[in-house]
């Protein structure tokens, strides 16, 4: 009822939507030429022959305010064995860590986690910035390549993003930009 449309500011700011939306559309339909089964395929073989096997622990915590409140803990595992028990009636959060690498965890974390064999446990309460932590490893593993249906969405990711680089470089390269300065006067270089 406003007739808003015949407005010029209306008229500027669809212009300019309609080539932002032209723009993202010719910007996915030439990503999506690229990813394909065999650029995948590629990518992840790349991935497996460069992979450099790590150790990996999968671990359990309980983590608690204060070291008085931690101590008390090893002392009642040491006595009863029951972890899972204790971590639901002590820990901030859950117990279960699942596999991690020495880097995914705070330094002291990690520390602690990879000098224990599978089966142990911190004997003192190990402190970080989030408080005391009694950590106890399940296993030890070397890290292994993840299949391919598990990171397939990943890989799509990071063929889209150097799809689209590369894209928007040779766009670059072929343009001819000037620059302005603050007065309109174009710039030499």
């Amino acid at each position: 009822k406003a007739k808003v449309e015949n407005d010029e500011d209306y008229k500027k700011q669809l212009k300019a939507l309609k080539e932002e939306l032209a723009r993202k559309i010719y910007l996915e339909k030439e990503v999506r030429k690229q990813i394909n089964d065999a650029a995948v395929e590629k990518l992840y073989n790349d991935y497996k022959n460069t992979f450099n096997g790590e150790k990996e622990v999968k671990a359990k915590h309980i983590l608690v305010q204060d070291e008085a409140t931690a101590k008390e803990a090893i002392a009642k595992f040491q006595k009863n064995g029951e972890f899972e028990k204790l971590a639901k009636e002590y820990s901030k959060e859950p117990a279960e860590l699942g596999y991690f690498t020495k880097e995914m965890m705070v330094p002291e974390f990690g520390d602690a986690a990879f000098k224990l064999k599978k089966g142990e446990y911190t004997k003192t309460p190990v402190k970080t910035q989030f408080g005391y932590h009694v950590i106890l490893v399940e296993d030890v593993r070397e890290a292994k390549p993840q299949p391919l249906d598990k990171i397939e969405n990943q890989l799509k990711g990071m063929l889209a993003q150097k799809t689209m680089g590369d894209l928007i470089k040779g766009l670059h390269d072929k343009a001819k930009v000037v620059k302005y300065d603050i007065e309109g006067k174009a710039l030499n270089d």
